[in-house]
């Protein structure tokens, strides 16, 4: 019954081949035999540490203690997980035998799978936890593929096998439009930049060569056999150098470009990047208006702040006084009472303070030219005034 039912189940989601898919039948079995699951990766490809005391059941990390096979074909199975989702031609055949039921998770798997790839690597995980996290939500998809794929009766529907491929020349590839297109893509341009480095090293290095050893090479015979093998010597010493030079220099610039042409494929377009940003951080619009709200709310007055307060620290410039008012459980900030400035700064400096003051501070010029009496003092100047009022 499972073997059966390769061809539809595992052999259509993404990187699953028959191989990978006639292996994954081979040592689990039939996949929906499993209720959920969690019970197929428990029982058939990993096996998490858990501790059971009494009924409760606390599960640990993933280990290695169960079907190696399975586990080393999931997971490079969800290395391919880190390109765009798309279906190719060879796969485009294979799922148009399969059911639109298995065909809609199959394509659900590749979208989810592809963003969850990314978002991990976003947040800075290793790649072999990224590839273990997606290879273990890889079996669940797989597992839903398998239940899709029995009928209703709960036993394997009949497979028929697909109709035999006409074998016909097909001249829809003889295009010289996409030829030529070809030509200028990024992945061609990159050979072609590769090749030309590589014959300029090795052109460059001919010459300092021929520029050195020629007139030596020429007169070496006249000079008898020793001058002959030293000459030569010379020669294979140059080459030799000159190869591994070639090797090593080629080496990095193939580095250089792979890395670019990698990160140029994985990099995300502008629909992508905020597809996931509302997956991950909700709509752009709820966002806006919860940043509206805090704004607002932080310019509202205290509630609780009576009209009799008094300043309980001041911040004065030289010029202006600040007065401000924190009240530990009254208060979630210092809430700025009175901006004096002139005569009625002097004034204020007569009649002297009962709190703790800070002269000559330039942050209160800052927040004098900010502030807004009997309104929370701005965010961009909390540390600060918290730390002044600390020190």
């Amino acid at each position: 019954m499972a073997a059966a039912r390769v061809r539809q189940s595992p052999h259509s989601t993404k990187n699953h081949n028959l191989i990978v898919a006639v292996t994954f039948v081979t040592e689990v079995g039939d996949a929906s035999r499993f209720e959920s699951p969690r019970q197929l990766w428990d029982i058939s490809v990993w096996f998490p540490a858990s501790a059971q005391p009494g009924e409760t059941v606390r599960r640990g990390g993933i280990t290695k203690a169960d079907n190696g096979r399975v586990r080393h074909m999931l997971v490079e199975s969800a290395w391919t997980y880190r390109h765009p989702p798309k279906v190719g031609k060879a796969k485009l055949y294979r799922l148009e035998q399969a059911s639109p039921k298995v065909c809609e998770i199959a394509w659900k798997a590749q979208s989810r799978l592809t963003a969850r790839y990314r978002m991990l690597s976003a947040r800075g995980k290793r790649t072999t936890v990224v590839c273990t996290a997606i290879a273990r939500e890889l079996v669940g998809f797989m597992w839903a593929v398998a239940r899709k794929a029995r009928g209703s009766d709960g036993h394997s529907p009949a497979v028929v096998p697909p109709p035999p491929m006409r074998v016909a020349p097909n001249f829809t590839r003889l295009d010289p439009i996409k030829g030529l297109k070809r030509f200028f893509e990024i992945k061609a341009l990159s050979e072609l930049l590769k090749s030309l480095i590589k014959v300029a090293i090795v052109g460059g290095s001919g010459v300092l060569i021929g520029m050195f050893l020629f007139n030596t090479a020429i007169w070496a015979p006249l000079c008898g056999d020793a001058c002959v093998l030293r000459t030569g010597l010379h020669l294979f010493g140059a080459i030799t150098l000159i190869g591994c030079a070639t090797l090593i220099l080629a080496g990095f610039v193939d580095l250089g470009i792979s890395r670019a042409l990698f990160r140029h494929d994985q990099r995300m377009t502008q629909t992508e990047f905020k597809r996931e940003q509302k997956e991950e951080f909700g709509s752009p619009e709820l966002r806006k208006g919860r940043k509206s709200f805090a704004h607002d709310l932080g310019d509202m007055p205290p509630q609780d702040l009576s009209s009799e307060a008094e300043p309980t620290f001041w911040l004065d410039s030289g010029t202006r006084l600040v007065g401000l008012y924190y009240g530990a459980g009254m208060t979630s900030a210092p809430v700025v009472l009175a901006l004096l400035e002139g005569a009625a700064r002097t004034q204020r400096v007569r009649a002297g303070f009962c709190v703790p003051i800070m002269t000559q501070s330039p942050l209160a010029d800052e927040v004098f030219d900010a502030a807004v009496p009997g309104r929370y003092i701005q965010l961009r100047f909390f540390e600060r005034v918290v730390q002044a009022m600390a020190a």
